[in-house]
């Protein structure tokens, strides 16, 4: 069996939670000793997309007969991969683009029951099957103390201080305002919130706004190196969920494998086992969220990042592969 995976944004500099989820879907592949194609023109039976940009890829593979699977909802927070938009009442719903592609295709993952049920009543008709991500368990491992102390000197923070980190869009006033407020509330605490978006001069002036009066304790970064990555999840203390109906699903299990706990802003709408198992804490409001990180921090609430590891373990690359080969066979016999 041999299958074309395929990710390519049009600027790499800007590759976010897609480039890492094809990562993550190749690594899969190759431990379970699976084919990849080097390109669209090599042989291949089965071709994987990631992202709704790539139609006329989509298409091609169609007319060549070959079956098409489709990852959905796992990298909401990166332009390219993303496949919602939201409304200016504040509706997540699918984009016309999304929903004629996932219509076309054989087979859509989903990173839960959540999301197969959203994309239904957006009008997918397609077969959904709920499979992870994965996660490379190896990558956040602190083996290397160069790339562990990274973080540090990236961001030049003293090794004693508490990080929250938080990951979205510089287009999403929610997310930004978010930030901004439970920062405020938390001032003892350094906050980094990455995010992909316009150049700043190109952002609605009412976002522009909100930046420049951002609490000292708050940096907003670009998206980083793969490196300086793996040391931010790595070193960071809290990862911070700001945006109650975005899915997360490859960030946010990166960050459990790093062993970093999550707080975040409910109510949720969406499931994962991290939330459903109760390691995370979640509450309604801002001050409540900003209390939880306060009440983790002095010692108040322990920390649940070493139990949300076990799931980690389960959703391996390892045990993906496997689960994709279940399904590409399917698709070929």
């Amino acid at each position: 069996m041999k299958v074309f995976v395929h990710f390519q944004p049009r600027y790499l500099k800007d590759v976010y939670e897609g480039m890492r989820l094809r990562k993550n879907i190749k690594g899969a592949l190759e431990l379970t000793n699976i084919e990849i194609a080097k390109n669209s023109i090599d042989y291949y039976d089965v071709a994987h997309f990631l992202s709704i940009a790539d139609e006329m890829k989509i298409n091609d593979a169609l007319e060549l007969g070959k079956p098409v699977v489709f990852s959905a909802l796992m990298c909401e927070s990166d332009p390219v991969a993303k496949i919602t938009e939201t409304t200016r009442d504040g509706e997540v719903r699918l984009t016309n683009r999304a929903l004629r592609i996932l219509n076309k295709v054989d087979i859509v993952i989903v990173p839960n029951d959540t999301g197969a049920k959203f994309l239904a009543d957006q009008g997918v008709n397609t077969k959904t099957i709920v499979l992870s991500p994965g996660v490379n368990i190896a990558r956040f491992e602190k083996s290397d103390q160069l790339e562990t102390e990274l973080f540090y000197r990236y961001f030049r923070l003293n090794k004693s201080a508490k990080t929250v980190v938080a990951f979205g869009q510089y287009d999403s006033r929610e997310e930004i305002r978010n930030t901004i407020e439970i920062a405020k509330l938390c001032p003892e605490y350094k906050f980094l919130y990455f995010g992909q978006g316009k150049h700043l001069l190109l952002l609605p002036g009412k976002i522009r706004h909100l930046l420049r009066r951002s609490p000292k304790n708050l940096k907003f970064n670009p998206i980083i190196p793969e490196d300086v990555y793996r040391s931010v999840m790595m070193n960071a203390n809290v990862f911070l969920l700001i945006n109650r109906r975005k899915y997360n699903a490859i960030t946010m299990l990166d960050a459990i494998a790093a062993k970093c706990q999550i707080i975040g802003l409910g109510p949720i709408d969406y499931d994962a086992k991290v939330l459903a198992r109760g390691y995370a804490y979640i509450a309604n409001t801002l001050p409540a969220v900003a209390a939880n990180i306060n009440q983790f921090f002095n010692g108040e609430l322990p920390s649940k990042a070493a139990r949300a590891y076990s799931i980690a373990k389960s959703e391996s690359l390892t045990e993906i592969g496997k689960q994709l080969e279940k399904i590409y066979t399917g698709l070929i016999t």
